[in-house]
């Protein structure tokens, strides 16, 4: 009923369908070039598309190798504060640790 409205309201063109005869209506060569100008676009929305599942992946790599770089500091600095712990306590009895 709704689309019925629209149709016997605003008529077939405006209720967004086209007429029987709308390729007839234009140019030979202008439904060819339309329709070539409509792949052009198909073709570059697909490269584009690609485009941003190969960046999504190389953003998935950089995280993972983010966090494994993150896990190493963490290690570092462990390992630095306990080898900073070590030669304190050896400072104290030796007096050995430049300050």
């Amino acid at each position: 009923m709704h689309a019925d409205f629209h149709t016997g309201f605003l008529g077939e063109r405006q209720a967004g369908k086209s007429t029987c005869g709308t390729a007839a209506l234009l140019p030979p060569g202008r439904v060819d070039r339309l329709t070539g100008q409509a792949g052009g676009a198909a073709s570059e929305i697909s490269r584009a598309r690609n485009a941003a599942l190969e960046r999504g992946e190389k953003l998935s790599h950089l995280d993972a190798q983010t966090q494994e770089m993150m896990e190493q500091s963490k290690n570092l600095s462990k390992t630095a504060a306990m080898l900073a712990a070590k030669y304190e306590k050896h400072d104290k009895w030796w007096g050995v640790w430049p300050r």
